[in-house]
């Protein structure tokens, strides 16, 4: 089973399935090693069903009539009524209910994708970013159109993220604040952090960035709203735990910053494992679990998947006899259902197309 992904209102939750992933279970091999290294040589191959459930008391589960290829993006609509997918070279948009195939785009590079989300049932935005600069596109699913909104073609960008309702953009290399259609300069940072992972956009479109030993939050109009001192010259910015904390790596220590009591606590042990550098940043809690609304609409815009602050020691217990990659997988999938801690993205490789 792949990771969840969440409708925006919170309602629903999908994930792919493919029954290679446990080959002939009910004739397992004594040696378990051997279905593991089955499995492992069956990770991501094959065809994978769309299942999706409603959050809410006595839902069950259904297998929807979606059957493909492991996609590298998947998002869901609003309500959950719609998904878009991404491939190596393609982007498809299906109708949940029937399977109908409703839009298809070619030639959009999924590596590329830094955000992708659907701004009305028929419209769905994606942001590319590679190491020339931006490109903003929008596929019309009525139309099955795909057509460039803004386009940059300077600068390097070092990840970006998106607000809850997808109208911005964080630049996190530039520190600027973008339309997320036009890609028109909105807010220009009073206070740039030294490097993109030093700052980010919270859930409301304000952001924050560490500097000088101390947090800086700024308004949606980019104004200094407050300052909290921190204990370190500057923090990596994690996630946004409910409305007002943070969570920031220092060095040596985790740490959690309320904006509005002003106070720094160490963070709980089990959320001290650090995420990898390409984890993806949205907004979450880490007290609340991942299948309630609240969480799953704050986190329903995050980008690529990666790892979970638990992944890290959830690898060190891996299994003997599956390849490296498999066991790392199965932790980040693990750890993924049970953690709802949401992450900023930081840079990744991109390629110019």
């Amino acid at each position: 089973m792949t990771e969840a992904h969440f409708s925006a209102d919170g309602r629903v939750v999908a994930w792919l399935e493919n029954d290679a992933l446990l080959p002939s279970v009910k004739t397992a091999p004594a040696d378990t090693r051997e279905l593991l290294q089955r499995a492992a040589d069956q990770q991501e191959k094959g065809a994978f069903r769309l299942h999706t459930r409603r959050l809410e008391n006595g839902a069950k589960s259904i297998a929807t009539p979606i059957v493909v290829p492991m996609p590298h993006i998947v998002r869901l609509s609003h309500d959950g009524s719609r998904v878009a997918m991404a491939s190596e070279a393609r982007i498809d948009v299906y109708e949940v209910a029937s399977g109908k195939l409703l839009a298809a785009a070619d030639g959009v590079s999924s590596w590329q994708i830094a955000a992708m989300f659907f701004t009305q049932p028929d419209s769905l935005r994606i942001v590319h970013i590679w190491q020339g600069g931006m490109r903003i596109q929008e596929l019309d699913v009525a139309r099955g159109r795909l057509r460039i909104t803004a386009q940059t073609v300077t600068g390097l960008f070092g990840g970006v993220n998106v607000t809850a309702d997808g109208s911005r953009i964080y630049s996190r290399f530039d520190a600027e604040v973008l339309h997320s259609r036009t890609g028109a300069l909105l807010v220009a940072m009073p206070v740039k952090p030294t490097e993109p992972r030093f700052g980010a956009m919270l859930a409301d479109g304000s952001t924050i960035v560490t500097h000088a030993a101390k947090l800086v939050h700024i308004d949606a109009n980019g104004r200094v709203a407050s300052e909290v001192p921190i204990p370190v010259p500057a923090a990596v910015v994690i996630a946004q735990i409910g409305a007002s904390k943070m969570l920031l790596a220092g060095d040596p220590a985790m740490l959690i910053v309320d904006l509005v009591t002003k106070k720094v606590t160490a963070a709980p042990e089990e959320s001290c494992d650090r995420p990898a550098n390409d984890g993806p940043w949205c907004h979450g809690s880490t007290k609340t679990p991942r299948s309630s609304a609240s969480s799953a609409a704050q986190s329903s815009r995050c980008g690529t998947f990666a790892r979970t602050p638990n992944a890290r020691s959830e690898h060190k217990r891996k299994r003997p006899g599956a390849s490296p990659a498999f066991q790392h997988r199965v932790a980040i999938r693990v750890t993924s259902r049970r953690s709802s801690a949401s992450r900023f993205p930081t840079s990744r490789s991109q390629q110019e197309p």
